[in-house]
């Protein structure tokens, strides 16, 4: 064998380092968005992708803005952007003004339910009493945001499962009796 057949088809190892940190750099580039201008048929392939992703920006961009009908025209399959916002800000004006009305109901119904608490309680005994005229007014349903009826039928809930319950246990204990 001569020494010519005995060379291998291989690359050597910085070679193979530099075409890894080749492959490196082409990655990198790709990741920061920077085209492949290594041949003129790859420049011509990064301009067109680069035209359809700023194409689909552009048609995004206008969806965002006025909105996306549904082929048919029936519907609307994405509201405009000022739609959206405005619905939001009426949605936050009213969480707002929920959170307000719970803050004061929280401050000055303590102190009503005691006086109701201790009215009743006069009444039991005998006491004539009197319905006070100064107590906080409540809100009507009509008057109450979403979210108060969303908090009411949550305490609504709470109330039916503990009188349930208090019916559950009256239950056993005269089951328990009867025995």
């Amino acid at each position: 064998m001569t020494n010519e057949s005995n060379k291998r088809n291989r690359r050597t190892r910085q070679e193979m380092l530099a075409h890894y940190e080749a492959e490196a750099q082409r990655l990198r580039d790709a990741i920061a968005g920077k085209p492949d201008t290594s041949s003129e048929n790859a420049i011509l392939k990064s301009l067109k992708a680069r035209l359809r992703k700023t194409n689909t920006e552009l048609r995004a961009a206008r969806v965002t803005l006025h909105g996306q009908a549904s082929k048919d025209g029936s519907s609307m399959l994405r509201a405009p952007i000022d739609e959206k916002i405005a619905a939001t800000e009426k949605r936050l004006a009213s969480q707002i003004e929920t959170r307000d009305r719970a803050a004061e109901f929280e401050a000055t119904l303590p102190h009503d339910v005691q006086r109701l608490e201790a009215l009743i309680e006069s009444a039991e005994q005998g006491d004539d009493v009197e319905f006070p005229n100064d107590l906080t007014r409540l809100s009507s349903d009509q008057d109450k945001t979403d979210e108060q009826h969303e908090a009411s039928a949550v305490v609504s809930r709470e109330d039916e499962q503990a009188e349930q319950d208090a019916k559950d246990a009256e239950k056993r204990n005269n089951a328990s009796f009867a025995q």
